[in-house]
C-alpha cells in the first residue's frame, strides 16, 4: 500500500510539474500576445499620426492652388483690361494717322 501511494504520489507530482510548465508556457505566451498588440496599437497610431499630416499637407496644397488660380484669374482679367485700354488707344491713333495724312 506505501509503494502504491509513493507511486501515485510521483505521478501526482509530475502531473503537478507537467500544469505548471504548461501554465508557464500559456503566460509567457499571453505576455508575447500583449507585446504585439501593443506593438500594434503603437505601429496604428503612428499611422494615422502619418495620415493626419499627410491629410493637412494635402489642405494646405489644396489652399495654396486655390489662392494662386485666384490671383492668376484677378491678373487675367487686369491684363484683358489693359489689353482693351491699348487696342482703344491705337484705334485713336489710327484715326489721327488717318486725318493727318
Amino acid at each position: 500500500f506505501e509503494a502504491l501511494s509513493k507511486e501515485h504520489a510521483a505521478q501526482l507530482q509530475a502531473q503537478a510539474d507537467n500544469f505548471l510548465a504548461a501554465q508557464q508556457r500559456i503566460d509567457a505566451q499571453l505576455t508575447d500576445a500583449k507585446r504585439q498588440a501593443v506593438e500594434a496599437q503603437e505601429a496604428s497610431a503612428a499611422k494615422d499620426r502619418e495620415l493626419d499630416d499627410m491629410r493637412q499637407k494635402m489642405q494646405a496644397i489644396v489652399a495654396d492652388s486655390t489662392s494662386t488660380s485666384t490671383q492668376l484669374l484677378l491678373q487675367k482679367e487686369q491684363l484683358l483690361g489693359e489689353l482693351k485700354g491699348c487696342k482703344s488707344t491705337m484705334a485713336l491713333m489710327e484715326e489721327e494717322l488717318k486725318g493727318i495724312r
